[in-house]
């Protein structure tokens, strides 16, 4: 057998591809048989981790390590292994690893092997993954990896043990890290004792990996080093700081070679995992000579070895992170910090400002911590080749959410090239970025395993010392911001090209933010960004050809400073008193970059791509003015035409989406910050922009998403200005068929290609179009309700027509968030506001024609969500509006549990305010004599059956007892205003019969016949006297009374307090004297009143409430001028009306009681407080 799998694993890698296919068919039948006795896997562990198989080749080896690696990696195939066989297999690995044992600390010769080394080392971390902690397991295979020198396989088994989360695991975790600390610190200082780099570097990596696979974060832990551990953590301290010492002299000698540098990384980055793990009194101890070597490493090693060679990047970042987090310390609160205990926080600022000393021991005026800002400031803070390449060449892709990728040469450390991305954004608004960044702690700053976050683009040598100089400018004090100036002016003492320039231009735009309150600070950026300017008329208009690539990011550094010094200048700045006059002197400078034939710009002097990146960079920098939170944008006012007209010829002139993206968000900003609502000639170019735009790339959702919210912002200011001139009416008129066209193409686009990026846009403009004082109607919105409701059949000739399918889907049915249902009542609300106030006609038409299509989808939700399947194997039926309800707090009529914890949502509430203003005017107008007869529709009847069964049967009668208030307050408003409706009280009656006798099965047979059912041809309920029905309406009375003291709006409380006078006066009838004549005699006039138990109870509650309307504030001007203004229910509106209405009520109620007005007078002697009575005629007599 072994001679036959060895002749099969040989075949297997032979290179004849005919032979490999069949002996890999056999391996895969022989593998996946794992069920059998024949003990394949034992076989194939013999075979290839058999020594005297020299028949076996090593790449037969590797094949047949493959196979037994997929059988350890799948645990059906490993589990279902016989226990000896798994054992054979576990022996054979170790035994064979053992084998390629070394003498002393030399790496193990197995782990060598290419490719076999690599996989042996998987293998050993998949038996940790499948055997550890179990049954026979032993802390003995930890000394074996460690005796063989498999430092490999034990850093890959470590990492196998770590995987595991759950706490107890990851306790014994923790205690195996701190029992194999001891040997392997051991080792390692044996090893870095002797030249021998490689086994150096191995444990290195093998101590790294202990220290990091327990986690932790640097503020919180848990901590490896703790304070019981600390002697651990001193001898690798000590260990890395000696051979810190040694490799800075071995770096300095070498002539070329990579290993000191492999070992220098190496050294740096164990540096700073080891301060990360340890607890803040271990970090004390040690923070001052840690602080002291890095900042040694960090600011003599680049002189020493020369810009040929350069500094190895990742050592840098090691040793940069460090410094970052030990001086972040000195901040309380900082997310970025290493915690110190007071003695470490003051050994460090002790050191920060000790006077540097000479090589003779003579003191110098600069302290450290200038020297060192000075050193990092020259060498880690400009701009790499790279970058300056990659944003001159190709600045659209380093505008792109990915950037643009480069390559560096051969390094001193990497003798092949390095990728790096750059980001023109990261540079451009370098003091954006380090705001961002400051919040990110060191570990995800890095991107650290195990981190929340991953931080793209960052480039971290030079945005460390970017965040470096921000901590210390932002809160270290004045005398820190001294220190810093007087840097800063020493670099601009000895800049002599574009790239000094640039850096301290960066530089001072990164401190601008925090010391714009000094006249030291503003006067410096002020004469960079003049020097700047008349360098760049000198040099960038009188050369020829291509500039030089620092030439032109030097020119975007400018503008950079520009625009900052203008926001954050005194009042000097610049040469102008005012924020306005310098923000308007610096658009005029942009102007200049912006505009394609600029002399600054011009073909003669830079090539395309540099035109581009100076234009871009000028519009970035328009950008960031305009996010300012500037008083006004008058400055935009005097060259709001070039400017604009300059970014629309940049928009076309680009050729990346996301480009054109990015550029019309600047203009979006414009239109809202230069309000260009009120230029219409600006706004109809960008209409036409937009247009353009819109059919160029049909591809890109993203662009067109970003299409419909430019014009969105354009039309809220045109729908809301009161004060507009002929020109803007025009063209908001003119802007009605096209933004219906582009509404229309958005929904459609989302709902036929399934692709929702254009959903939201086209609901937000859709929201916009209908909303505003100035918004007016138009066949377009009629148009529209068709697409809402999901029939364009129902379209005419009076709306505009446009091409779509027989059917789509109801747009209720498409909504996925609270946000697209809060857009989604907005636009219906909208709509019907805009129906209302083209006037009388109009609102007719529109209720005819639109309430049955658009609250069917409403009512249709409501009945599916309440269907359960029957066949006991599927759930309900889950239907959009349940989704909304369930998972966004969003509204519907869904079959819920009311107490759930959403069941209050706004968009529930919002709803059923729409319903309660639609019910309003449909019920206003049905209710006109002037008006045929108007029958209230199936879905509107269906949903008022729904509302009274939640409100009267389902909800408490108190409001403190309710989970939903709110919404059972607008239910009862909506059977308020039925009940006010004189036309449609045998409506009110029948839903209050049908909720309390109906079952609800048989319900859609009552809803029939009362829409089929002419309302001056309806009858009565069918009940055995009309007590029953007067039972019914007490029950809606009282929970009318126990609500209205409950409510906050003025119509709600007035259709409350009418439809309990209404229902007061109903239920009168019951108390009629039955003929006999009570007047001539008063003590049984009397007697017959106290014993009246409808009144006795209702009467005075019903007059308090009426009392209480007509004594709250009177609305001013109702109309639909305003949303705020809703002119329904008509004769509530007003307070004359309200007056007019009670009175008609109240001598309805005095006929109900009998003719004669003494039975009224003795209900009110025996049932009201006579100051009670005394005010209600006082208010009913204004």
């Amino acid at each position: 057998m072994d001679s036959s799998l060895v002749g099969l694993l040989n075949s297997a890698a032979s290179a004849d591809p005919t032979v490999v296919v069949a002996a890999g068919q056999q391996l895969i039948s022989l593998t996946s048989n794992y069920g059998a006795s024949n003990s394949t896997f034992a076989n194939l562990a013999c075979v290839v981790f058999s020594d005297s198989g020299s028949q076996l080749t090593l790449d037969g080896r590797f094949v047949g390590l493959i196979h037994l690696k997929n059988a350890m990696f799948d645990a059906r195939i490993w589990q279902n292994l016989h226990p000896s066989e798994r054992v054979l297999v576990r022996d054979r690995l170790l035994a064979y690893l053992a084998s390629g044992r070394m003498p002393s600390t030399h790496p193990n010769k197995v782990e060598q092997l290419p490719r076999i080394g690599p996989c042996v080392a998987e293998l050993v971390a998949r038996l940790v993954r499948n055997e550890w902690l179990k049954d026979g397991w032993t802390d003995e295979f930890w000394d074996r990896l460690i005796s063989w020198s498999a430092w490999a396989s034990l850093r890959a088994a470590l990492r196998a043990a770590a995987s595991f989360r759950l706490p107890a695991r990851r306790r014994a975790f923790l205690q195996l890290v701190r029992m194999l600390l001891p040997k392997v610190i051991n080792l390692w200082k044996m090893v870095i004792s002797t030249p021998e780099i490689e086994s150096c570097i191995r444990l290195s990596l093998l101590l790294h990996t202990c220290i990091v696979s327990v986690g932790g974060d640097p503020l919180y832990g848990p901590f490896l080093f703790a304070d019981e551990y600390g002697s651990f953590a001193s001898t690798i301290f000590e260990g890395i700081l000696l051979s810190l010492d040694k490799l800075l002299e071995c770096c300095q000698e070498s002539n070329g070679s990579a290993d000191p540098a492999r070992l220098l990384r190496r050294m740096c980055k164990l540096l700073l995992v080891l301060f990360i793990s340890c607890s803040s009194a271990v970090r004390d101890q040690f923070v001052r000579p840690v602080l002291v070597h890095v900042v040694q490493l960090i600011t003599s090693y680049p002189l020493s070895i020369g810009a040929l060679k350069g500094f190895d990047e990742r050592s840098a970042t090691w040793l940069l992170a460090l410094l970052y987090g030990i001086q972040s310390a000195l901040v309380p609160n900082c997310r970025s910090r290493f915690p110190l205990n007071e003695k470490g926080v003051d050994e460090v600022k002790t050191w920060m400002f000790t006077p540097l000393a000479t090589d003779n021991g003579a003191e110098l005026t600069s302290v450290h911590l200038s020297h060192m800002l000075f050193v990092l400031l020259q060498y880690w803070f400009p701009l790499s080749s790279n970058e300056k390449r990659c944003l001159v060449t190709d600045p659209e892709g380093c505008l792109a959410s990915g950037g643009s990728s480069g390559t560096d040469g051969p390094s001193y450390s990497s003798p092949s090239t390095t990728a790096h991305i750059t980001s023109a954004l990261a540079i451009w608004d370098a003091d954006s970025q380090a705001r961002e960044l400051a919040k990110l702690d060191v570990p995800t700053l890095l991107g650290f395993q195990g981190s929340e976050l991953q931080i793209h683009m960052f480039q971290p040598c030079r945005q460390l010392v970017e965040l470096l100089v921000t901590l210390v400018v932002r809160e270290f004090g004045d005398e820190t911001r001294t220190l810093l100036f007087h840097v800063v002016t020493n670099m601009q003492q000895h800049a002599t090209n574009c790239d000094h320039y640039e850096t301290v231009m960066r530089l001072v735009q990164l401190c601008l933010p925090y010391v714009s309150l000094d006249p030291r600070w503003c006067s410096l950026g002020d004469s960079l960004v003049t020097t700047g300017l008349q360098i760049i008329d000198s040099h960038l208009t009188v050369n020829e050809g291509t500039p030089d690539p620092d030439m032109v990011v030097f020119c975007t550094r400018v503008l950079c400073l520009l625009v900052r010094c203008a926001v954050y200048g005194t009042s000097h700045s610049l040469g102008s008193s005012s924020l306005e006059q310098r923000c308007t002197a610096a658009v005029v400078q942009l102007i200049r970059f912006l505009n394609r034939c600029s002399d600054m710009i011009s073909p003669s002097s830079a090539s395309v791509k540099s035109a581009l990146c100076l234009r871009l960079s000028a519009a970035n920098a328009l950008s960031w003015m305009l996010d300012q939170p500037l008083p006004s944008g008058e400055y935009l006012t005097t060259h709001l035409s070039p400017l604009f007209n300059s970014l629309v010829e940049l928009i076309q002139d680009v050729s990346e989406c996301e480009t054109r993206i990015f550029l019309l968000g600047i203009l979006c900003k414009l239109i809202e910050v230069a309000e260009m609502s009120g230029c219409p000639q600006l706004a109809n170019q960008l209409l036409n922009l937009l247009d353009r735009l819109w059919h160029l790339d049909t591809q890109s959702a993203a662009l067109r998403a970003k299409i419909l919210d430019a014009i969105c912002l354009l039309l809220v200011p045109l729908n809301w200005c009161a004060d507009a001139d002929d020109q803007t009416i025009a063209l908001r008129t003119s802007l009605q068929t096209p933004i219906a066209s582009l509404i229309m193409a958005a929904i459609r686009a989302s709902d036929t290609s399934g692709a929702d990026a254009l959903f939201d846009p086209g609901l937000r403009l859709w929201a916009s179009f209908v909303t505003g004082d100035e918004a007016c109607w138009s066949p377009a919105v009629d148009s529209l309700m068709a697409v809402l409701v999901g029939q364009p059949g129902l379209l005419d000739s009076n709306g505009d027509q446009f091409t779509q399918p027989d059917h789509v889907e109801p747009l209720l049915n498409r909504l996925e968030t609270g946000e697209q249902t809060e857009l989604f009542l907005k636009i219906v609300r909208g709509s019907l506001i805009l129906a209302c106030r083209a006037g009388r006609e109009q609102a007719i038409t529109f209720l005819r024609r639109w309430t049955e299509p658009f609250w069917s989808t409403v009512w249709h939700a409501y009945t599916t969500n309440t269907q359960f399947s029957t066949d006991g194997h599927t759930s309900r039926t889950q239907n959009r509006l349940d989704y909304l309800y369930s998972s966004t707090a969003a509204v519907g009529f869904a079959d819920v549990d009311e107490a759930a914890s959403d069941a209050e949502s706004p968009c529930r509430i919002k709803q059923l305010s729409l319903l309660a203003n639609w019910l309003s005017i449909f019920l206003d107008i049905a209710g006109d004599s002037a008006t045929h007869v108007v029958r209230l529709t199936p879905s509107l009847i269906g949903l008022l059956l729904a509302s009274a069964q939640r409100s009267l049967k389902t909800a408490p009668v108190e409001a403190h007892n309710d989970v939903c208030p709110l919404a059972t307050q607008l239910r009862l408003g909506l059977l308020a205003r039925l009940a006010i409706s004189k036309r449609h009280w045998l409506i009110f009656l029948h839903i209050l019969h049908c909720m309390h006798t109906v079952p609800g099965p048989t319900q859609n047979a009552v809803i029939q016949t009362l829409t089929s059912t002419r309302l001056d041809s309806l009858s009565p309920p069918a009940v055995e006297n009309g007590a029953q029905l007067c039972e019914l309406v007490l029950l809606a009375l009282e929970r009318w009374l126990a609500r209205a003291d409950s409510l906050t709006d003025t119509v709600d409380r007035r259709c409350y307090a009418v439809a309990c006078l209404v229902s007061l006066t109903y239920c009168a009838q019951f108390s009629v004297s039955s003929g006999i004549d009570f007047s001539a005699d008063t003590d049984q006039l009397e007697h017959w009143a106290v014993a009246d138990t409808v009144h006795s109870r209702w009467l005075e509650p019903v007059i308090n409430l009426c009392i209480d309307v007509l004594h709250e504030t009177d609305r001013t001007d109702p109309g639909y001028t305003s949303v705020c203004h809703f002119p329904h229910p008509q004769g509530l509106e007003t307070h004359a009306g309200l007056v007019q209405r009670l009175r008609n009520e109240l001598t309805a109620w005095q006929q109900a009681v009998d003719d004669n007005t003494l039975y009224a007078e003795a209900l009110f002697r025996c049932h009201v407080d006579p100051v009670l009575r005394t005010q209600l005629e006082t208010v009913l007599s204004v």
